[in-house]
């Protein structure tokens, strides 16, 4: 096919030159999304293998040893209920208190993930009692039996710089997914604004421009026309305006449409079936001149939807090129041919003497071949003198 430039237009960039985002803003966006309470079940888990790994130092406080556990698997349920999770784990810390007050615990740290959890979602109270109730327990724990305040005050230290810490901690979690969440909402605005924009500048200048198109010509024919070709011209060019209308006025309200969804209606120019756009496109391509033969070994409702739409949007632009790019002297095939495992399409046209023109915005093909790749298919476009052949394969993944 004479497309919009040579083969490489198919390989052609992105439109938009996106760059990378760098620094904070580029590891947030690389940041996992993990589910609600994940985190904190992976933290208490990674405790948890403590008192696993050193069952044997549990041999005479195996009521402590089931209460670690206990604790880790109290902490590792504040992320989904907050509550329920740090009141928990508030009793199992004072149940191992009362059990043995004269025993290192050192999964009781473990709270140190409770703290980080409520003050990653904003509980800042509960996570204040908890870290007090934390270093309350931590104190009697290291001054039974008692000791001197200088002893016992750099374990102390240490212990409220981890509390430090996982508030720390907490609160960057909370301002990322705010940051996030804040760059998601901006950017779900701006890209409807776009849309609105994109909307009324379409009805502004080509809606205009079509509609006095198709008045023009609907005044020449009622003013008489004696020329029946002329009057043949006119009609298709009514029809062929009414009809660009139809898809303009669908395109405007899908870009008006805030929210599209899969249950909103289907936009007009989505209507035909594959098979009224391969005979429309095949008949426009004979008023044209070019001698048309096509086989379609397929059954297009068979087809996935994504596939069948997919297909007639590359019929039209594959069409398209061929009366703006094809010898209309030389022959026109189209092929359509369809497997349990993939469909095939094929075009082959002969391009004029402009056919290798490589100024083209490229729009059209890019976006057929955005539109193929989406469905896991691949374009080729080969230039077989005098021919230029595009081959269309895509797998139907069954």
């Amino acid at each position: 096919m004479a497309a919009d430039g040579a083969a490489t237009a198919w390989n052609t960039p992105d439109v938009l030159n996106v760059r990378p985002k760098r620094g904070l803003d580029g590891l947030r966006s690389r940041l996992p999304r993990l589910a609600n309470g994940v985190p904190e079940m992976i933290a208490a888990g990674i405790v948890a293998l403590m008192p696993l790994t050193t069952y044997t130092s549990y041999t005479d406080d195996r009521v402590g040893f089931v209460l670690e556990l206990l604790l880790c698997g109290a902490a590792a349920t504040v992320g989904r209920w907050p509550m329920v999770g740090t009141v928990s784990t508030a009793l199992l810390m004072a149940a191992l208190l009362a059990l043995n007050p004269d025993k290192s615990r050192p999964t009781m740290f473990v709270v140190l993930v409770v703290i980080a959890s409520l003050t990653a979602h904003g509980r800042r109270w509960m996570a204040l009692a908890i870290s007090v109730w934390f270093l309350v327990v931590e104190f009697i724990l290291e001054n039974t039996p008692p000791r001197p305040l200088e002893a016992s005050a750099p374990s102390q230290i240490v212990t409220m710089l981890l509390v430090a810490a996982a508030w720390g901690l907490g609160a960057a979690i909370r301002r990322i997914g705010t940051e996030r969440t804040k760059s998601r909402i901006d950017r779900t605005a701006a890209v409807q604004a776009q849309r609105r924009t994109i909307a009324r500048d379409l009805h502004d200048t080509i809606a205009y421009s079509t509609t006095s198109i198709i008045l023009r010509a609907e005044q020449a024919k009622l003013r008489g026309v004696d020329d029946p070709q002329v009057e043949a011209d006119l009609d298709f060019i009514i029809s062929a305006g009414r009809n660009s209308m139809r898809d303009l006025r669908g395109m405007m309200e899908t870009l008006r449409r805030n929210e599209p969804s899969e249950d909103a209606p289907r936009s007009p120019w989505q209507i035909s079936s594959l098979t009224e756009v391969i005979d429309t496109k095949t008949r426009e391509l004979r008023d044209q001149g070019f001698a048309v033969s096509t086989h379609v070994d397929a059954d297009p409702a068979a087809l996935p939807e994504s596939v069948r739409e997919t297909l007639g949007k590359i019929v039209t632009e594959a069409t398209a090129n061929m009366v703006k790019h094809g010898d209309p002297s030389g022959p026109v095939s189209i092929l359509i041919e369809s497997t349990d495992e993939d469909v095939e399409a094929v075009f082959i046209n002969r391009p004029n003497a402009n056919g290798h023109r490589i100024d083209s915005a490229q729009l059209g093909l890019l976006g057929a071949r955005e539109r193929v790749e989406a469905l896991g298919g691949e374009i080729q476009v080969t230039s077989e003198s005098p021919d230029w052949v595009v081959r269309v394969l895509i797998p139907l993944g069954n």
